[in-house]
């Protein structure tokens, strides 16, 4: 093809061959000038749409008629003999020439006659007709050129051309790239070449379909080739010759690969999105809505195709114009913004909303639009304030209570003391908190202390306190261990209640018991002689009368 084309430069029409693949291209009817071909005897076999308009008759009019027709007057015999003459001397004939249209009108063209050979055979004359400079043409034939081989070269699709036995006569660069080959070694190979067998049977059908049908089609086809896969948006059809016989067959095709892969990447993307229960909303810079997944259809009980293109506020407004002008600022500044709001519903309901917003840019950083992450977290907020009702109450009962209460951290740090334990260590609560609890026992009931306040047995021990002033506090201690959801210890609480007065009751009469033992010792002292008697006495019917 580029051969004929390199001749057609010259205007050296020798080769037969290359110049029919030349004008069967169509590329002849895309030139300005009347362009005819004859054959050996000189009949038309080929009128370009210039011609049509140039002298006012189509194409199948004219086909198979002698060239005689367009003059005003017929050559005799030795005017034609004279022009061969010259042809097979030259091989070419400038002339300026008077011809008729069909309407009968006279104009006078500048033509130049171009032979055709074969093995220098004559086999036809190429005329080319123009009213004004017949050099032109030439320009002409390679701007053109220029153009289609151009766009040929550089485009980064597949195009190429099959013979009627599906054998490739022509492909461009990209279409040679996807085989990792240059493009004359394709030249001359079938599919069963290139591709795996079963996959080459099906191109092969499908490409014998479409040449019987006669029509071009568009389609997506899915090849194969060295492990690589690729997939191509291919348009073929039948490649016809001058007289509309169907040779062949072009393709063009698309490597749209990366566009199906990101097809599918945005297909699943999309599906993880209206599978997500927070609502997902895309804003464009009209502020209208553009995206709407199932959690926002949940949410704001509106489908999809509800609020399509509608502006924002018709769906959901910001409770106040403040929070939103500030969320919105920060927006502007950041890139991002994260808090949380009331949204107010087109059905009036409110929303309290963990709301999270993002700025959309396209891949030249412009904004596009506002992408919006709503979580519903109204049943979070109304128990949060009833769990702040209950901690408020709970926390005015510990404050009253009778009893010390202590929160130990996991590592046994004071997190927390009541009024009535600061009362009984005599201590604020600034001077306990955050401070060891061991710092507040006396060293000879740690180890009673630790054995008992982690492991939660749940029986009451006692330990010994340390006051502010010095002075000891004997206290009964429960304890209850608190865990995290993971089993982890995170910290105990104790109750503690001050039993210092009755260790003191407890130790008076012990003290007394005490003493009353020794008195007693030392009256069974006196009486040890008269009792060993009585141990040495044998067993006598008196006795069983006397002492029983």
């Amino acid at each position: 093809m580029s051969q004929g084309y390199a001749k057609m430069y010259g205007l050296d029409f020798c080769d037969e061959n290359n110049f029919k693949s030349i004008y069967s291209s169509g590329i002849l009817d895309l030139m300005d000038d009347a362009i005819i071909i004859l054959d050996e005897n000189f009949d038309i076999t080929y009128w370009n749409l210039a011609a049509e308009k140039m002298y006012g008759w189509k194409a199948e009019e004219v086909k198979g008629k002698n060239i005689d027709m367009l003059f005003c007057k017929n050559f005799d015999t030795q005017k034609k003999k004279d022009f061969l003459d010259k042809m097979l001397k030259k091989g070419k004939f400038d002339v300026e020439i008077t011809h008729k249209t069909r309407d009968g009108a006279v104009i006078i063209v500048n033509s130049r006659i171009i032979t055709i050979k074969c093995m220098e055979t004559i086999r036809g004359y190429v005329v080319l007709n123009n009213p004004t400079i017949i050099n032109e043409f030439v320009d002409d034939v390679k701007k053109n050129y220029s153009i289609v081989k151009t766009i040929f070269e550089n485009t980064p699709d597949s195009i190429y051309l099959k013979d009627i036995n599906g054998h490739y006569i022509m492909i461009n660069k990209a279409g040679a790239d996807a085989f990792r080959k240059k493009p004359e070694e394709i030249i001359g190979l079938g599919d069963r070449q290139l591709f795996p067998e079963e996959e080459a049977a099906a191109i092969i059908s499908c490409d014998k379909e479409i040449m019987e049908s006669g029509k071009t089609r568009t389609f997506e086809e899915t090849n194969h080739f060295q492990g690589i896969s690729r997939t191509y948006l291919s348009t073929k059809g039948p490649y016809r010759d001058s007289e509309g016989n169907i040779k062949g067959l072009f393709g063009i095709s698309k490597d749209i690969t990366r566009i199906k892969e990101t097809e599918k990447e945005r297909t699943y993307k999309a599906l993880m999105l209206s599978q997500v229960n927070d609502a997902v909303v895309m804003i464009n810079n009209e502020k209208c809505i553009t995206y709407w997944n199932k959690g926002a259809e949940l949410i704001y009980n509106l489908k999809s195709d509800e609020v399509m293109g509608k502006p924002r506020e018709d769906v959901y407004k910001w409770s106040t114009t403040e929070s939103e002008r500030s969320a919105y600022q920060k927006l502007e500044e950041n890139g991002y913004w994260h808090g949380d709001n009331v949204h107010v519903r087109w059905d009036g309901k409110k929303i309290y909303a963990e709301t999270t917003l993002s700025m959309v840019t396209n891949d030249n950083n412009e904004k596009i639009g506002i992408l919006a992450v709503i979580r519903d977290v109204t049943e979070r907020k109304y128990l949060e304030k009833k769990l702040q009702k209950s901690e408020e109450r709970y926390r005015i009962m510990i404050e009253k209570a009778k009893s010390g209460v202590l929160l130990i951290g996991s590592k046994g740090n004071v997190k927390y003391i009541n009024k009535k334990m600061t009362e009984m260590l005599g201590l604020t609560a600034r001077e306990v908190f955050n401070r060891s609890i061991f710092d507040l026992i006396d060293d000879r009931t740690v180890r009673a202390f630790r054995n008992h306040f982690r492991l939660d047995k749940g029986n009451p021990f006692e330990v010994k306190f340390i006051r502010k002033d010095g002075s000891y506090m004997w206290a009964l201690v429960s304890t209850k261990t608190l865990f995290k959801d993971n089993k982890e210890y995170m910290g105990s609480i104790l109750i503690v209640n001050d039993i210092t007065a009755r260790r003191d009751v407890e130790k008076s009469l012990m003290d007394a018991m005490i003493e009353k033992d020794r008195n007693f010792k030392l009256i069974v002292g006196n009486m040890a002689e008269a009792l060993k008697l009585l141990m040495k006495q044998e067993y006598s019917e008196d006795y069983d009368k006397e002492y029983t």
